[in-house]
C-alpha cells in the first residue's frame, strides 16, 4: 500500500525490504489520491504496474479489485497448489505431513454453513452470527477470528476504518508471524462485498434562494398620482 504514511512507518520499510531481499512479487497498490511513491518506497516500486485504490467507489472499485486480482494470477497465484501429502525417499507418503490438511477438511465439513444473513439487507441488522456466516459466505475466512464477536454495526466501523485507512489497517491486520496472514485480495474484497450491505448514500439536495425585490408602498402611490395627473381630462 503506497501512501505517505506507509513510507513514513519504519515497521512498513522494514516488511518491504524484507519482502524485496526474498525476491518476493510485489504489486503497489496506490491508497492516497495522487500519490507518487519516491525515495526507497520509490524504488522498491520501480517500474511495476499500479493499482490505483484512493477514493476509488461503486464500480471504480470494483475495477482496481479485477484488476488485482489479474495482476495476482499475472504472478503466479494461480499456480500456487499445496501438495496433500509429502512423499519421501522411499516413495511411501509421511503420516505426519497430511495430518494438518486431514485437520482442515474436517474442520470445514464441521463448520455451519448457513446463510441466514441474506434476510437482512443491511449489515446494521445483523448479529454475531451472521457476520461469520457472511465471511464464510464470501470466502473471506482469514477475517474471521478478527472479526469474531463483532455484531453488524461493529462490522460496519470495522469497515470505515480499512476503507479510509487501508495503509494502516493491513499492517495492522497481517500477522503472519502469529499465524495470522492476510492477503491483499481477502482484504480488498472485504471492503467491496460488504459495500453491498451498506445503506446507499443519499444524493446531497442543492438549494436555491431568490430574494425578490418589490418598490416601497410611497414609490407605488408617487407613481399612480402621477399616472392620474398626466390622464387628458
Amino acid at each position: 500500500c503506497m501512501s505517505s504514511n506507509y513510507k513514513k512507518s519504519t515497521n512498513c520499510k522494514a516488511e518491504a525490504e524484507y519482502a524485496f531481499n526474498r525476491k518476493s512479487k510485489i504489486i503497489p497498490l496506490i491508497v492516497e489520491p495522487e500519490y507518487k511513491a519516491d525515495g526507497w518506497l520509490g524504488f522498491l516500486a520501480g517500474s511495476k504496474i499500479y493499482i490505483d485504490f484512493a477514493d476509488k467507489e461503486g464500480e471504480e472499485f470494483e475495477k482496481a479489485y479485477e484488476l488485482l486480482i489479474e495482476e495476482l494470477k499475472r504472478n503466479g497465484l494461480h499456480d500456487i497448489k499445496r501438495s496433500q501429502e509429502n512423499i519421501t525417499t522411499d516413495g511411501t507418503a509421511t503420516e505426519t505431513e497430511s495430518k494438518p490438511e486431514e485437520l482442515k477438511k474436517e474442520c470445514q465439513q464441521c463448520r455451519i454453513e448457513t446463510r441466514e444473513y441474506l434476510n437482512f439487507p443491511l449489515a446494521s441488522m445483523w448479529n454475531e452470527q451472521h457476520v461469520e456466516e457472511f465471511l464464510t459466505d464470501n470466502k473471506l475466512d482469514q477475517l474471521i477470528h478478527i472479526c469474531e464477536s463483532m455484531d453488524g454495526e461493529a462490522l460496519i466501523e470495522f469497515h470505515r476504518s480499512c476503507e479510509a485507512k487501508p495503509d494502516i489497517m493491513y499492517g495492522l491486520l497481517n500477522n503472519p508471524k502469529e499465524g495470522h496472514p492476510l492477503s491483499f485480495g481477502t482484504f480488498f474484497k472485504f471492503i467491496a462485498k460488504l459495500k453491498k450491505y451498506l445503506p446507499k448514500k443519499s444524493m446531497s439536495k442543492v438549494y436555491f434562494r431568490y430574494n425578490f425585490i418589490y418598490p416601497s408602498s410611497n414609490a407605488t402611490e408617487a407613481a399612480t398620482t402621477a399616472k392620474e395627473m398626466n390622464k387628458p381630462r
